[in-house]
C-alpha cells in the first residue's frame, strides 16, 4: 500500500517526470516583470501565468534556499545574505530553512528542486500512513487519510514555498514515535521523537514547530506515555534545532518582527465562518486561478478543503458510538476551529500579542488540521463495513448538498454563477455516494476502495489547479539586461522602478547586490535608514518590504546604488522617478526592449569614509539629525555612541565582500578617519584592523562603522553572531542527548 501511496503522488507530480517541468510559480516572473517580460520565451503572446499569488515562492523561499546552498557548496555557513537589504541575516530570519536536513536534495542540480517540493508531500504521506497504523486496519483507510493529510487544505496552498509541508510532516512522524513508545516501551522512539522535533525546527515554519511541541505533550498524556521521556524528546528537539533557534531569537529582538502590525489589517487571519464551506466545495467563492475568486479573503492563506468525501465521514462520526482515538482527532479538530475562526476566544488570544502564536496569520493552524481530517477520514472509512454509519454518511451528504445548495442561491447576483458552476464537482461526487450508499443494499463492497477512487482524483485536481508546474527554461533566465548587470555592477548595488521591474529579492539569483527586499525578519534598524531613501520619517511604522517609490538622491548615493532599472513604454514618457534621476545626471547605459539601465555618476563604494560624525545615545536622536536637510551622508555620520569629531579623509586601496566577509586595505589619514561600512548594521558583524579586535559602531542607524588609525591597515570583518556560536553548542547538546538515548540499554523512565 505504501508503493501505491507513492505512485498516487507520483501521478500527481506526473509533469516532472515526463516534461522535466519544475513546481515553481516562474510563470509569474517571466510572464509579469521586466526584463523577462521583454521576450516571450516560446510563446505566441508571452508567458500564460497561472497563480499570481504564489510570487512568494520564487520571490523569497527559492531565492534563500539558492543563497544558502551557494553557501553549503562552498563549505561555509549561511549566515548572512549580501544580496538584499544592503545586506541582511539569511540563518537567523528562519524562513530560509538554510540548515533544514532535506537541503541535501538541492545538491542534484536542475532536479534539486522538484525532488525537494515532491519529497515534502511525499514524506508527509507515508509519516501520515505510519501514524494511522496505530489507529486503523483497513490499509485503504490508511492511504485515503494520508492523502487527505498530504493535500489537504494549507499542504497544497503551501507546498511550492518548501517550508510548510516539510514542517507539518514532522508531526505525524513524531506522534507515531510516541505511540510506538507506548506500546513497545524502546527508547529509540524517543530518539525518533526528538529528530522529527529537531527536524521540524528547522524547516523554515516557526508557527509550525510552535504548535507541535505542546500538541505533542497534549498527545502524550493523552495516549498514558511516560511524561519523562516525553518531555525529555521535546526538550532534545528544540536543543537539536538551537543552531536555528537562538539566532532567530536573537534576530528577533533587531527585527521588525515586534513592531509589524502587519496581521492585524487582517483581522490576524482569522477565517469567517462562511469559509466552511470550502471544507468540502474548494472553489465556491471561486479561485483566484480562474480569476473569478470573489471570497473578499486570501485563497492561498484561507483554503481548508479536506476532500468532499472526507466531510460525511466525519459528519457520521459525531453521530456514531466513537473509538478512543476517533475522540482525539475531533478535540483537535475542535480546537483548531475555535482558535483559527473568528470568535470572541480567538479574538481575546490574538489581541493578547503572545509571541510567536499571534505574530503569524491564525490559518496557519489549518497545517494542524490537516492532521485532523486525515485521521477523522481514516476512521470512517473503516467504520463504512456497518451498514448503519453508511447510511449516516449518505444522509450528511444529503445534507451538505442542501448547505451548498442554498447557500449558492445567498450569493449575491453577480457571483451567483461562480458559486454554482464550482459547487457540480463536489454536489456530484456527494450525490454519487448517495447512489452507492443507498442502493448498494448489503451488497458486499471495498468501500475503502471506493472512498480512495473518489477522494484521489478530487484533492489531486485541487492540488493540481492551484499549483503551477512550469518548463525549466522559465526558472530564472537571463537576459542581456541581467548579464550588463552581472559584468558591470561590481561593488555597487541596484535598485528598480518600483511594481514592474524585478521583484523583490529576485536579484539576489543572480548574485546581484540590491538595497531593497522582502523579509518578514528584516532589521529594523536598515528599515529605519532606508526610510530616508524615499524621503519618509525614520521612525516612520516598520515593514516588511523596502521599495523605493521616490528619490533622494544623497541617500541613494550613500546606498551606493550604481544601477537603476526602469521601463520606458513606446511613445510615453519616463518613469517620474527616471525623469529625476536623468535630471540630476543619471545617463542611459543599456537598453533592451522596455528596460533600461541607468547609470549613477556619483555612486559610492560599499564602503566610504566620512570627514565628521555626531554622537547620540537612541535612534530618536539619530532621527532628528538624520532628517535635516543640510544634513550630508555622504560625508558626514551619526554614531550610536560619543563620537563627535571631525576626521581626516582615507582611501580604500582595495576591497573585496562575499558573503558575511569583508577583506580591505585602507589608509587613514592624520588622527584617523571614519569608514562607513554601507552594509546593513547587525550586532553580529565583528571587525579586526591589524588582527586588533576593534568596535562595529551603529552607524546613521542602518549602516557599520569603524575607526580607522592614522597609516595603512587591513581591515577584516566577519559576520557570525554570538548567538550562532551558542546555538552550534546546543545542537551539540541535543545530538548527544539524542544518541545517548538510542544508546542506553534501559527504557526512560
Amino acid at each position: 500500500m505504501p508503493g501505491l501511496l507513492l505512485g498516487i503522488i507520483a501521478a500527481v507530480y506526473w509533469e516532472i517526470w515526463f516534461k522535466g517541468f519544475v513546481p515553481l510559480p516562474a510563470d509569474g516572473l517571466t510572464g509579469m516583470y521586466f526584463p523577462w517580460l521583454d521576450f516571450k520565451w516560446g510563446y505566441q503572446v508571452g508567458v500564460p501565468v497561472k497563480n499570481s499569488l504564489l510570487s512568494d515562492a520564487f520571490g523569497q523561499f527559492f531565492v534563500w534556499k539558492k543563497i544558502a546552498i551557494d553557501y553549503l557548496m562552498r563549505g561555509q555557513m549561511p549566515l548572512w545574505n549580501p544580496y538584499t537589504f544592503s545586506g541582511t541575516p539569511l540563518l537567523a530570519t528562519f524562513h530560509s530553512a538554510a540548515l533544514f536536513p532535506a537541503n541535501i536534495l538541492m545538491f542534484l542540480g536542475n532536479k534539486g528542486w522538484s525532488l525537494y517540493i515532491f519529497c515534502s508531500t511525499a514524506a508527509a504521506a507515508i509519516a501520515m500512513y505510519l501514524f494511522l497504523g496505530n489507529h486503523v486496519k483497513s490499509q485503504w483507510a490508511k492511504a485515503a487519510g494520508s492523502l487527505v493529510f498530504a493535500f489537504g487544505g494549507l499542504m497544497t496552498t503551501w507546498v511550492e514555498f518548501g517550508t510548510g509541508v516539510w514542517a507539518a510532516a514532522g508531526l505525524p512522524w513524531v506522534m507515531w514515535c510516541i505511540d510506538e513508545y507506548v506500546l513497545k516501551g524502546k527508547r529509540k522512539f524517543m530518539a525518533g521523537a526528538a529528530a522529527g522535533l529537531g527536524a521540524i525546527g528547522l524547516a523554515g515554519q516557526v508557527q509550525i514547530f510552535t504548535y507541535v511541541v505542546p500538541l505533542v505533550l497534549i498527545y502524550a498524556l493523552w495516549r498514558k506515555a511516560k511524561m519523562t521521556g516525553v518531555v525529555l524528546a521535546c526538550v532534545l528537539g528544540a536543543a537539536l534545532a538551537g543552531i536555528q533557534l537562538v539566532p532567530t531569537w536573537g534576530l528577533y529582538s533587531q527585527s521588525i518582527r515586534g513592531q509589524d502590525r502587519y496581521i492585524e489589517k487582517f483581522d490576524w487571519g482569522l477565517s469567517p465562518w462562511g469559509q466552511i464551506i470550502r471544507w468540502w466545495a474548494a472553489d465556491f467563492f471561486g479561485n483566484h486561478v480562474t480569476g473569478n475568486d470573489y471570497s473578499r479573503v486570501g485563497y492561498h492563506e484561507y483554503s481548508s478543503f479536506w476532500g468532499t468525501l472526507s466531510i460525511p465521514l466525519i459528519l457520521a462520526l459525531l453521530f456514531s458510538k466513537k473509538k478512543k482515538g476517533v475522540n482525539f482527532f475531533l478535540m483537535l479538530w475542535s480546537g483548531i476551529v475555535l482558535l483559527a475562526y473568528n470568535n470572541p476566544v480567538s479574538r481575546a488570544l490574538y489581541q493578547t500579542g503572545l509571541p510567536l502564536l499571534t505574530y503569524s496569520i491564525a490559518t496557519r493552524l489549518f497545517f494542524v488540521m490537516a492532521l485532523a481530517a486525515g485521521g477523522l477520514a481514516a476512521y470512517g472509512i473503516e467504520n463504512l463495513e456497518d451498514r448503519d454509519f453508511r447510511k449516516k454518511t449518505g444522509i450528511a451528504a444529503v445534507i451538505l448538498i442542501f448547505v451548498t445548495i442554498a447557500a449558492s442561491s445567498g450569493v449575491e447576483e453577480a457571483w451567483r454563477i461562480t458559486a454554482v458552476r464550482n459547487s457540480v464537482i463536489p454536489i456530484a461526487i456527494l450525490g454519487t455516494w448517495i447512489l452507492l450508499v443507498f442502493f448498494a443494499g448489503k451488497k458486499r463492497v471495498a468501500w475503502g476502495l471506493v472512498v480512495l477512487l473518489l477522494l484521489a482524483p478530487d484533492l489531486g485536481r485541487y492540488f493540481r489547479k492551484y499549483n503551477p508546474f512550469v518548463p525549466a527554461r522559465l526558472v530564472f533566465p537571463v537576459t542581456g539586461t541581467i548579464n550588463y548587470l552581472i559584468d558591470n555592477a561590481g561593488k555597487g548595488r541596484i535598485a528598480r522602478q518600483y511594481g514592474p521591474v524585478m521583484p523583490p529579492n529576485t536579484w539576489a539569483y543572480y548574485g546581484l547586490s540590491g538595497v531593497e527586499g522582502y523579509d518578514p525578519m528584516r532589521l529594523l534598524s536598515y528599515n529605519r535608514f532606508f526610510h530616508l531613501a524615499e524621503n519618509q520619517p525614520v521612525l516612520s511604522a516598520a515593514g516588511r518590504y523596502s521599495e523605493l517609490g521616490s528619490v533622494n538622491l544623497k541617500y541613494w548615493d550613500a546606498l551606493g546604488i550604481k544601477y537603476y532599472l526602469t521601463v520606458k513604454e513606446p511613445d510615453l514618457d519616463h518613469s517620474p522617478q527616471a525623469k529625476e534621476l536623468m535630471q540630476a545626471g543619471w545617463k542611459e547605459v543599456n537598453r533592451e526592449g522596455r528596460t533600461l539601465i541607468l547609470e549613477n555618476p556619483g555612486s559610492t563604494h560599499k564602503g566610504f569614509f566620512v570627514v565628521r560624525t555626531k554622537g547620540v545615545i537612541n535612534d530618536n536622536e539619530a532621527a532628528a539629525i538624520l532628517e535635516v536637510k543640510d544634513f550630508d551622508p555622504r560625508t558626514e555620520a551619526v554614531i550610536t555612541g560619543p563620537v563627535n569629531r571631525d576626521w581626516s579623509d582615507g582611501v580604500i586601496n582595495n576591497w573585496e565582500e562575499r558573503g558575511g566577509r569583508v577583506d580591505a586595505r585602507v589608509s587613514g589619514g592624520a588622527g584617523g578617519s571614519f569608514l562607513v561600512v554601507a552594509n546593513g548594521y547587525d550586532t553580529g558583524w565583528k571587525a579586526k584592523v591589524d588582527g586588533q579586535q576593534v568596535e562595529v559602531k551603529q552607524t546613521d542607524i542602518g549602516f557599520q562603522g569603524v575607526e580607522v588609525p592614522e597609516g595603512v591597515h587591513i581591515l577584516q570583518m566577519r559576520y557570525w553572531p554570538d548567538e550562532v556560536t551558542a546555538g552550534a553548542a546546543v545542537t551539540g547538546i541535543g545530538l548527544m542527548g539524542v544518541v545517548g538515548i538510542w544508546l542506553r540499554r534501559n527504557p526512560i523512565v
